[in-house]
């Protein structure tokens, strides 16, 4: 819903519960990044942990997919460092 709202008023929408803000990226600010970086930033922001295999699924019954995400960009490792960018 909140995603909706965000593109219809073609203004930035306050998300207080989480601190941040919803904006949604012109044309030109996605050319700045280029589309390829764009894209993937869309995918990691869509990310499941039904994606993984099995062996890397075992005790995440319990864990939300955002609370996946973020024990992934918690890890100081190069291919993660990558993916914060994609994310910015």
């Amino acid at each position: 819903m909140i995603e909706k709202i965000a593109l219809m008023s073609k203004r930035d929408i306050p998300y207080e519960p989480a601190s941040f803000v919803i904006h949604q990226p012109s044309l030109k600010e996605i050319s700045y990044i280029g589309e390829n970086n764009f894209f993937k930033g869309c995918q990691y922001l869509t990310f499941s942990k039904n994606s993984l295999d099995e062996k890397d699924k075992l005790n995440l019954e319990k864990v939300t997919d955002f609370e996946v995400l973020l024990m992934i960009l918690n890890k100081n490792d190069s291919t993660i460092g990558q993916i914060k960018i994609y994310l910015q």
